[in-house]
Parts: structure tokens; C-alpha cells; sequence
């Protein structure tokens, strides 16, 4: 043997050489199951139960924005959205509403555990659906609240105000154009449109109701892009393909009817009847019920 190597010991595996610090126990990466849902099964069904109306479309309407984001971001900042589960961008909404709560209650940091447990999920799945879209614990702190509301507001597309139109002006239409909580979730209603003549021209809350012929021009002059339907079924699809062509590209549906758009519109639906069939399902399965 040459001397060259006289005297060389070579490195016991599992340990890592450093210059200054000798030798270190090596870790290995750690590998996390990606089998979903990770959630506590007895805590499920609640953890992604619809939440009551007034909160539910908000949420839909965070969906709505977030797919409109990513789809606008390059790849090299976000992930395609459909390599993100849908399961995951609706828990991120209601992270989002639960770090706020902690906010209005002086909390400045909070764990993966502590956020879970307020929505009966393991802190493993709250990880895992913020990794989705980048990293943002800090080591011995967690996660700062007002900073990771920050980011998922940027997330999901509401650290901006987004223009809003509502098409229906019946008596759904007439309780979305009363509910205030749009406006603290970054949604600005600018106008409610009907094609009754018995309805346009009259005031609904704080707008009069205007002629589905004038949408386009609305549509343009507030830059809108994310549009609300809540008009009879048998004229959901009709109005989805005038809002479309008018340039929206987001819109949440609350007439009673599936309705086509096209891949590059993104669609979410709110059907009151069905989430009570839900409801019932989960009543009637349940061990307590008689």
C-alpha cells in the first residue's frame, strides 16, 4: 500500500465528516407517506363538511381565485394546480379562518398540532398541505400567525380585491347582495343584473338591479373576472355562456344544475339540497341515530 494512504481511516457510514465540527450523525431524509387523507377518521366527514351558506361561498370563492392564481403563475413559483388535491386548497380556506380567530385572539405563533386539532386534522396533514406550497415554519417557533395568514392569503389570491358581479336578483340573489362578509374576504360585489323587467331598475341593498344586456360593458369597465349565478336552472347555462364570453373566468353556481364551461374557466357549485342529502347520510349512519 502506498504511504499515501497510511494512517487513513475512512468515515464510519452513517456519519457525515465536517472540517470544524468532526463527525455528526448523518440523517436521513425522511420519507412521508403521501396517502391520503391523514385525518383523524372519526373527525372526517366534520373536518370537510360544508360549512353553513354564508361561509360557504366564500370558500368557493377562495377556490375560484386560487386556481385562477396558480394557473397565472410560472411553474417555477407554484405547483401545476392539478397536482394539488382539491381536498387541500378547500382545508387551506378554512386555515385560513381559523388562523384569523387565533389572530383576533392575541396568538402570534402556532404549532402544526395546535392548528390541526382546532379542525380535527393531524399535524402531519397540515405539513404536508402547506408544503404544497412552499415552507413556512421556522424551527422551534412554528408557524408565525400573521405571516402564514399573509401567504395564504397570497395563496388563494385574496391579498388583493377582486371585482364581482352577481347575476340573479330572486330571493338568493337578494341575500348574497346583503352578505357583508365578502368585502373582509377580498371580494368587491360591483353590480346585480336580471333579466326580469320586474326586477331591473329596483334596488337591491345598495344596488340597482341591471339588465343582463349591460353585463358585458360592466364586465369591462370593473375588470371583473369572477362572476356569481343564483338564477332558476333552466337559465344557468345560458347565463354561464354570456358571462364567459364576456370575459369571466371564475364562477361559482348556485342554481340547482350542473353547467359546461370551458377547461380554462374554473367552476364551482353550490347545491343547498345536496349538501342537506349529505347531511342526512351522515344523520342516519350515525351509531346514536334511532
Amino acid at each position: 500500500m502506498s504511504s499515501s494512504y497510511r494512517g487513513y481511516r475512512r468515515p464510519r457510514r452513517g456519519l457525515r465528516r465536517d472540517a470544524s465540527q468532526g463527525c455528526e450523525p448523518y440523517q436521513m431524509p425522511k420519507i412521508v407517506s403521501t396517502n391520503e387523507p391523514g385525518l383523524n377518521p372519526s373527525l372526517h366527514l366534520r373536518a370537510i363538511a360544508p360549512a353553513p351558506a354564508a361561509r360557504l361561498d366564500a370558500l368557493a370563492l377562495h377556490e375560484i381565485i386560487r386556481r385562477h392564481e396558480v394557473a397565472s403563475r410560472s411553474r417555477m413559483e407554484q405547483p401545476r394546480p392539478e397536482s394539488i388535491p382539491n381536498p387541500a386548497v378547500r382545508r387551506l380556506s378554512l386555515y385560513l379562518r381559523q388562523l384569523e380567530g387565533f389572530q383576533r385572539k392575541g396568538r402570534r405563533t402556532i404549532s402544526s398540532k395546535q392548528l390541526g386539532e382546532s379542525l380535527g386534522l393531524t399535524d402531519a396533514q397540515v405539513r404536508k398541505d402547506l408544503a404544497y406550497f412552499g415552507q413556512f415554519g421556522h424551527p422551534g417557533i412554528g408557524y408565525r400567525v400573521e405571516d402564514l395568514i399573509a401567504q395564504v392569503k397570497r395563496i388563494l389570491g385574496t391579498d388583493k380585491v377582486w371585482n364581482v358581479i352577481l347575476v340573479g336578483a330572486g330571493n338568493l340573489g337578494r341575500a348574497l347582495s346583503a352578505y357583508r362578509g365578502f368585502s373582509s374576504k377580498g371580494f368587491e360585489l360591483v353590480a346585480v343584473f336580471d333579466n326580469d323587467p320586474g326586477k331591473t331598475g329596483r334596488k337591491v341593498s345598495q344596488f340597482t338591479v341591471q339588465p343582463q344586456g349591460e353585463m358585458r360593458s360592466t364586465i369591462q369597465k370593473h375588470s371583473v373576472r369572477v362572476a356569481i349565478i343564483a338564477v332558476p336552472a333552466d337559465a344557468a347555462q345560458e347565463v354561464a355562456d354570456q358571462l364567459v364570453s364576456a370575459g369571466i373566468r371564475g364562477l361559482l353556481n348556485f342554481a340547482p344544475v350542473s353547467i359546461n364551461v370551458p377547461p380554462d374557466v374554473a367552476l364551482s357549485s353550490v347545491d343547498v339540497a345536496v349538501q342537506l342529502e349529505q347531511l342526512s347520510f351522515q344523520v342516519n349512519v350515525s351509531p346514536s341515530h334511532p
